[in-house]
């Protein structure tokens, strides 16, 4: 065996001192990683720590992404919409210089640092021939050819052959994996930069397809990022090219490619029909637009769903400068003109100088200064004085700080433009004087609820105070007061249709006088946020499984109106079990803490075998745990359930009984649920059908003023599979609908218009109707009930009166409907007739069952009822309709 010279160590320790010298960072030992590791596997696997302890990084702007590119080295690291984000994440970062052909996006007056311009001027004539030279080179041109693009289209000298290269090269490469492209359906974030210089993924166009672009629309595939011209007109070649393009094809870019070209140009909806004309695929359309926001150029002319004051002609300098400092798309632009139309009239100065004040004074990052002016653009054309005078009540005589009033105006940004004198100060005396909170209440009242400060106070504020004050008579304004600064939700219901029913309902139920009920609401204010359904829920089961004691005991404690309908069923069922002579089930829900606490220390039995035969005694369920070596929370589950542990019986001792007696008396088990499983106790029987549905509109709020909602419906059966769900897929044939991962939730989108979630709670009741419908047909059952629960009362209340439905749903055209028998809409609800005819007729048709012989007619009966999203299947199903609605908002939108 070989050995080393002795003269070769220190040789050997010298050259592993001199690499530790000029790499301090590196580490001696094996490398985690193959020998055949990549380039981009190994900037894969730097940290975000590492990263930022180096200072050899660049910034560049892309014109073409409109992002700010971080790369290390030659190798993209990530890119930034935001400036301001990428010099947060990398401060010693190096800007390199950028070709002053347009505005940069996503930059705004505060960023620390600025990218320099290009030192040496554009040569046009070299730039020329570098173009020449990269369409010969990849597009297989020959020189004539490219001379003759560009002597056709000018303007293309100017644009710089760098520029041009990364994005004929993005054109050509593959297509990105398919998780990326569901994502471009659903328009979410996507780094292209990463993916064309890391992963080498891009468009997927053919060679031939780039170049007929090129040669046809090169005005439209390489646009410049320029200022659009209000002198601009369609270019003649595309008004021949349209003329030749069939009409079908730009009736279906209209109807297939609406949302993403809301806002831009005619130019762009020719352009996409000729191309689509061609053979080029909906997916590349939208990869295109996805990639290349540049691309699209808004319209000049102001829709016509635009209402007030606007500009016959919109002005294209502004326009430019929304897009490039906000990082907006056309559709955006056209939501803050329906917001506000008066935006159409301010100059570019008015804009910029508003846009900079908020920013400093709020200390805003540029999408956060996004977000608020997206919400309220009106902001652009208040003077600075108000603003600053805005800014100084919030700061002075309300107490917020700046991060604190950041805070408020992203969650409400109307904070900003109400009136000081005419709105802000009355609320801020009313909540001082009258109500008598504190100024650190009010603080955090603000901070927890800033929409508080946009309700009326005429017609909200002071009258709902003044009622709730009257109705319980030992009330004063300084105990609403307290009760706002707990549940702040009491300020934005309404008095007429919500408190005074709760109140009344509490008063009559429970038997209270006005000094009772000012005590049960100062004891428990909470209670007023909740639902009347949830209310009379509650009752009812203190009701039904107590009588008169059970509304007694709330009475005595009304903190059990706080727990959830499920808790508190099971609390009502376990006081009864445990429940004796010596200690009542009221005194179970009422007494102290001693006393609920001596019915926790019961004994526990542990029985030898299948015999009654005691083998072991514990003083309570800590000590039998403990026994068993498991968790006190699994031991007194089996205890309530009867469930076996370990393969042996353990069970609560009578608490009448003494301890076991020496001849081994039997003692009597609770056998309630001995023999029923979980699975057994939940599941419906096989001629029972329940189904929970919900509805939901997204965005919830109007987070994007101007923008159109979208809604989505979900359907919970909780006893069935994939396989039964796979039945009833044909339903939903050519609309969009997805089962989630727990194989019980089917999603569906909401089709019709004015989504809101009273309509798609309605809508949601119709599809179960539905898929009611088929599984009679399928299983062929003699009996059948059914189940629909909804966690909307809007929809229980209009359709739990059956017989009133029938009524409706005979009717063969919605205008036979007679809807006077729903009451007054201002004080019930205003009904939707168009959904609620549907589920009518639909209920109609289940229970007729037109479709089935006379014979093999069965008893159907089918109900609905009120199901809170606490209950289990309830949350499922609100999160499925959640889902629904964000995937269809997020599909609608570019």
């Amino acid at each position: 065996m070989p050995t080393i010279h002795k003269t070769r160590i220190p040789t050997f320790l010298f050259l592993l001192l001199h690499i530790a010298r000029c790499f301090p960072n590196a580490k001696i030992g094996w490398s985690p990683y193959h020998s055949r590791t990549t380039r981009s596997q190994l900037s894969l696997a730097i940290t975000a720590e590492e990263l930022a302890s180096h200072s050899n990084f660049t910034l560049r702007y892309s014109h073409n992404f409109r992002r700010h590119i971080v790369e290390k080295n030659g190798i993209v690291v990530r890119s930034y919409f935001w400036l301001d984000q990428a010099l947060e994440e990398y401060p010693r970062a190096t800007l390199l210089p950028v070709h002053p052909i347009a505005m940069i996006a996503g930059t705004s007056f505060n960023d620390k640092q600025a990218y320099p311009f290009q030192s040496i001027a554009l040569n046009v004539t070299e730039n020329r021939l570098q173009i020449i030279d990269l369409l010969c080179e990849r597009l297989k041109w020959g020189s004539t050819q490219a001379n003759s693009l560009l002597d056709r289209w000018s303007g293309f000298d100017l644009y710089p052959a760098d520029l041009l290269r990364e994005r004929v090269e993005f054109f050509m490469a593959p297509l990105p994996e398919e998780e990326l492209l569901l994502k471009v359906n659903y328009t979410e974030n996507i780094d292209w930069p990463v993916q064309l210089s890391r992963h080498g993924r891009g468009c997927g166009f053919s060679l031939a397809q780039v170049s007929h672009a090129l040669q046809v629309l090169p005005q439209f595939i390489l646009r410049l990022p320029q200022v659009p011209s209000a002198a601009q007109a369609i270019d003649p070649s595309l008004i021949k090219l349209n003329e030749q393009t069939p009409s079908l094809s730009v009736e279906m870019i209209g109807d297939r490619m609406e949302a993403w070209l809301a806002g831009a140009s005619v130019a762009e909806t020719l352009a996409l029909g000729y191309l689509q004309w061609k053979g080029w695929t909906w997916m590349e359309f939208k990869l295109l637009l996805h990639a290349f926001p540049s691309i699209l150029q808004p319209a000049l002319e102001p829709n016509w769903d635009i209402k007030g004051r606007v500009r016959s002609q919109l002005r294209p300098e502004v326009l430019h400068y929304l897009q490039a400092r906000l990082q907006l798309r056309p559709w955006h632009l056209q939501a803050m003109l329906r917001t506000h139309s008066a935006l159409s009239t301010y100059k570019i100065s008015l804009i910029q100088r508003n846009m900079d004040f908020l920013q400093g004074s709020l200390q805003l990052k540029s999408d956060q200064l996004r977000q608020i002016l997206l919400e309220m653009p009106s902001l652009l054309g208040v003077s600075t004085t108000s603003l600053q005078k805005r800014l100084d009540f919030w700061r002075f005589e309300v107490g917020l700080t700046t991060s604190r009033l950041k805070a408020c105006s992203l969650e409400k940004a109307s904070l900003l433009h109400c009136s000081v004198d005419g709105n802000l100060r009355p609320k801020l005396s009313f909540f001082r004087n009258d109500l008598n909170i504190s100024a650190e209440s009010l603080i955090e009242l603000t901070m927890s609820r800033p929409v508080i400060w946009a309700y009326s106070l005429e017609k909200n504020l002071f009258p709902t105070a003044q009622s709730l004050v009257h109705y319980c008579g030992n009330m004063t304004l300084n105990d609403y007061g307290l009760l706002v600064t707990k549940v702040p939700q009491v300020l934005r219901s309404s008095w007429k249709t919500n408190l005074s029913i709760k109140l009344k309902f509490l008063r009559e139920t429970l038997a209270l006088s006005d000094l009772e009920l000012c005590d049960l609401i100062k004891a428990v204010p909470w209670v007023l946020i909740q639902s009347m359904n949830i209310l009379e829920l509650k009752m009812s089961i203190f009701r039904e499984e107590l009588g008169s004691d059970g509304l007694l005991a709330v009475k005595r404690n009304p903190s059990l109106l706080l727990s959830s309908p499920d808790a508190l069923h099971k609390r009502v069922r376990r006081c009864l079990e445990h429940a004796t002579n010596d200690v009542t089930v009221f005194h179970l829900l009422t007494g102290s803490d001693e006393e609920k606490a001596s019915v926790r220390r019961r004994r526990v039995y542990l029985f030898r075998g299948d015999s009654s035969q005691i083998e072991a005694e514990f003083a309570g369920v800590p000590d039998a745990a403990k026994y068993a070596g498991m968790s006190e929370s699994r031991m007194y589950r089996a205890l309530q359930l009867g469930l076996p542990v370990q393969g042996r019986r353990f069970a609560y001792a009578k608490p009448t009984e003494q301890s076991s007696k020496a001849n081994g008396s039997q003692v009597v088990m609770e056998r309630e649920f001995a023999s029923l499983s979980l699975l057994a106790r939940d599941g419906p029987p096989l001629d029972r059908l329940c189904v929970n549905v919900a509805g939901y509109a997204y965005p919830p709020g109007s987070r994007i003023r101007g923008r159109k909602r979208s809604g989505g419906v979900a359907l919970h059966v909780a006893a069935w599979s994939i396989k039964d769900w796979r039945k009833y897929f044909h339903v939903w044939k050519g609309r969009k609908y997805k089962l989630l991962e727990d194989e019980k939730t089917m999603i569906l989108g909401y089709h019709y218009i004015r989504p809101s979630r009273p309509r798609c709670s309605l809508f949601a009741c119709h599809e179960a109707l539905r898929i009611a419908r088929l599984w009679l047909a399928e299983t062929r059952l003699k009996s059948a009930e059914i189940e629909i629960r909804s966690d909307s009362s809007y929809a229980v209340d209009l359709l739990q009166n059956t017989t009133r439905l029938l009524k409706w749903g005979k009717m063969e055209r919605l205008e036979k409907c007679d809807f006077s028998d729903l009451g007054n809409p201002k004080t019930v609800y205003a009904a939707n007739p168009d959904i609620l005819y549907i589920v009518a007729r639909s209920y109609y048709l289940l229970i007729r069952q037109e479709n089935i012989a006379d014979n093999e007619r069965v008893q159907v009966k089918a109900h609905f009822s009120f199901s809170p999203a606490s209950s289990k299947p309830g949350e499922n199903a609100r999160r499925g309709a959640k889902i629904a609605a964000q995937l269809i908002y997020d599909a609608s939108r570019p």
